[in-house]
């Protein structure tokens, strides 16, 4: 039986209420989520992985992004008190030049400078489950960015088919105008420094092309699901790339055993690359970001951002 390639939309209160006790416990950090086991790796599999040697990621040098906009983060301390940041909605559209509106979940009543999290969904998937659980995650302590790609079928309506993402050249582009834009239209809010890239399926197995050679330089990443190495898409000179990049920490997230396996592969090339990295492993999650996959990921989130204090410092969910 075939996996759909990406979950059906819920609501956000209803993905607040699945993930309970993980988002009291990790965005607190009052608690220590444990690491999921993973799952046993077959005799030789680390020594073979370990030569495996990966096409290199293309390179986007092309791409505009100001250099200062990518600065190092202010810490709380540093950032400039704003007026509270207001509007009727919690998700807009946000025109991007050249590509289709993205959608983006606002931290509303954030009187500061806000870090950005890039949420990118799979194919024929849908941007709005993937906003609503990671705005339900990061609350007001995060701009919550999530490109829309191109339509599977133009010319049926806009929700009838879902989305994908036209090579990865084309998303390193639309990400890239995404944040301009963001910026251009929040000003002062937006923190681009240091971004947080969170990609599902073909959002994931993308993002781990474009994140060695962003010119955004995203310090940390969740992959679910996908960019884990099934394809080949990592090896340490990859790793160390992004870790020149500014690429601190990397959680390979599965709720597939095979997409596990792939992961456990992959994880000591990325170490051996300078990043710290994590595998997480829900045995019973499946090919989606709902469901046993929720609590597991918002806590995966809490470890992966515990050392940027822009996460970890202000209002939570809601505040």
């Amino acid at each position: 039986m075939s996996v759909p390639s990406s979950p059906a939309p819920r609501s956000a209160a209803a993905l607040a209420r699945r993930l309970g006790l993980a988002l009291a416990c990790g965005l607190a950090l009052g608690c220590a989520p444990g690491r999921v086991p993973a799952p046993s790796a077959p005799a030789g599999a680390l020594e073979r992985a370990a030569s495996v040697a990966a096409a290199p990621s293309e390179t986007f040098a092309s791409l505009a992004a100001p250099s200062e906009a990518f600065a190092r983060p202010a810490a709380p301390s540093e950032a400039p008190v704003l007026p509270p940041l207001e509007g009727s909605e919690a998700f807009v559209d946000l025109p991007v030049p050249g590509h289709r509106a993205a959608l983006v979940g606002l931290p509303l009543g954030a009187s500061g400078p806000r870090p950005v999290l890039v949420a990118t969904h799979g194919a024929l998937g849908h941007a709005r489950p993937h906003c609503e659980l990671w705005q339900a995650v990061v609350g007001a302590r995060a701009f919550v960015l999530c490109p829309r790609g191109a339509r599977m079928a133009p010319a049926l309506p806009d929700d009838a088919y879902g989305h994908f993402y036209p090579g990865h050249p084309k998303l390193a582009d639309e990400v890239t105008h995404a944040l301009a834009a963001l910026a251009a239209r929040y000003g002062a809010h937006v923190d681009l420094a240091a971004p947080v890239y969170v990609g599902f399926s073909q959002g994931a197995n993308m993002g781990a092309l474009v994140l060695p050679s962003h010119p955004a330089h995203f310090a940390r990443a969740l992959l679910i699901e996908g960019g884990v190495g099934e394809h080949q898409e990592w090896n340490v000179a990859v790793a160390e790339r992004l870790r020149a990049q500014g690429g601190v920490r990397v959680v390979l997230a599965c709720g597939r055993y095979k997409c596990a396996q792939a992961a456990l592969r992959t994880e000591p090339l990325l170490r051996r690359g300078g990043l710290d990295t994590e595998l997480v492993y829900v045995g019973t999650g499946g090919h989606r970001i709902d469901g046993d996959m929720a609590p597991a990921l918002a806590a995966a989130f809490a470890r992966l951002v515990a050392d940027d204090p822009r996460f970890v410092a202000g209002p939570g969910p809601g505040g």
